[in-house]
């Protein structure tokens, strides 16, 4: 009688096969959810980040510049030094968007201008955070 102690190479081929199978579902999808969470995760540090440089204008009474540039994004705090934060891979600002985002929060937590800024992932998705003229800060 012979010992039967491992795998046929039919075997080991059907196991391979499914394997890729699932993989060609699965790997899309995943790739789509990651691109989704850095957009997320992008709009998400924006938004606090605007509300910080609101809060520390208001504090300091000081006037907080800001700066947009397609990858990253400044905010000049008085007698402190800047914050730039640069947005993941994949991920920019739209800078055509219209109207332009504000360049700066005034004393009182208020910016210069009302405006959008829009956030584009590759992919194709967008997420537009919009400040009111009173400060508000809202996204989509």
């Amino acid at each position: 009688m012979l010992k039967n102690n491992g795998f046929t190479l039919v075997e080991i081929c059907v196991v391979i096969a499914i394997i890729g199978i699932i993989s060609a579902i699965a790997v899309p999808s995943m790739l789509a959810w990651r691109q989704d969470a850095k957009l997320r995760d992008a709009a998400f540090n924006l938004r606090s980040d605007l509300e910080l440089a609101k809060m520390r204008a208001i504090r300091e009474n000081a006037s907080v510049p800001l700066t947009f540039t397609a990858t990253s994004y400044t905010f000049n705090f008085a007698g402190t030094a800047s914050r730039t934060r640069q947005l993941p891979a994949g991920v920019v600002i739209d800078l055509s968007h219209n109207p332009p985002p504000p360049s700066q929060f005034g004393g009182r937590g208020i910016p210069d201008t009302s405006g959008d800024i829009k956030i584009d992932a590759s992919n194709g998705d967008s997420i537009i955070i919009s400040m009111s003229r009173i400060g508000r800060i809202v996204s989509n």
